[in-house]
């Protein structure tokens, strides 16, 4: 019998005893303690409901078999942990650099920012031709991560700006929305799809991954975008594809003295190699 039921029925026992014996006091005692008993102790984003029960340990399994005692993680972090130490389907030079403890895990977001004007039909953004571009992508050259590179992603934001410049470059604009309203039917109705190794792992609408309104309060990393129902992986030394496929018979504005732009950031957690 769970802890939290033998408390229950002690404090129904206690209840009965108050009201039996006429004391108020024990019966509401009784009656606080199986409230709180039966509530649920959690955290919110808002503040603290309740308590939060943290152990004071978080065990793995390396893969030579020992036991570690690791910090605790984040979905995407445990995602990409499970994927190359739990499931061991890293490649064998990258396990045996785990296994030696030479990889570390990072918060990281890899983003692209493409010129989309005028454009209609299905866009690839990110390719073999892709090259890395401080302001434009940190995607590696060739859109395809080096060894020991392995990232996972559980959120994705897509983002929309319009510049007052015939041909801005997409590294000199600033203003990015994800507010779906703000963006063309091209854009706000198309789909997202993400594959690797030619494999599609993401294929949904671009909705999934907009707004309904400016976020406010809180940074763009944790209040932007949309959560994955589940993680996908940027595995090292495969090829990556971004493509933008746009709603049926809709275009891209291609308005004179104007540049329009999209920024797609899929957040997560990489294993990189520490030196």
């Amino acid at each position: 019998m769970k802890l939290k039921s033998v408390f229950s029925i002690l404090f129904i026992v206690a209840g009965f005893a108050g009201l039996t014996l006429a004391s108020p006091l024990l019966a509401g005692l009784a009656f606080v303690g199986l409230f709180v008993a039966n509530s649920e102790f959690k955290a919110s984003r808002s503040g603290v409901a309740f308590l939060q029960i943290v152990p004071g340990k978080f065990m793995v399994q390396k893969l030579n078999g020992t036991n570690e005692e690791v910090p605790y993680m984040s979905r995407a972090e445990k995602a990409l942990y499970d994927n190359l130490v739990t499931l061991n389907r890293a490649n064998s030079v990258t396990s045996q650099a785990i296994m030696q403890g030479a990889v570390s895990y990072d918060p990281i977001s890899y983003y692209i920012r493409a010129i989309v004007t005028g454009a209609s039909g299905r866009l690839k953004i990110v390719g073999a031709n892709t090259l890395q571009n401080t302001g434009i992508t940190n995607l590696p050259n060739g859109a395809t991560l080096p060894q020991y590179y392995n990232f996972c992603f559980s959120r994705i934001a897509v983002r929309y700006a319009v510049a007052a410049s015939a041909s801005a470059n997409a590294a000199a604009i600033t203003g990015w929305s994800s507010v779906r309203s703000s963006m063309p039917a091209a854009l706000g109705n198309g789909h997202l799809i993400v594959s690797s190794n030619r494999n599609t792992i993401v294929e949904t609408p671009i909705a999934d991954f907009t707004s309904v309104a400016a976020i406010t309060g809180g940074g763009e990393r944790d209040f932007d975008g949309g959560e994955l129902e589940k993680p996908r992986f940027f595995l090292e030394l495969i090829q990556i594809e971004v493509e933008l496929d746009l709603a049926t018979s809709q275009t891209i504005p291609s308005a004179a003295n104007n540049t329009y732009a999209v920024e797609i950031m899929f957040q997560g957690v990489q294993a990189r190699l520490k030196y």
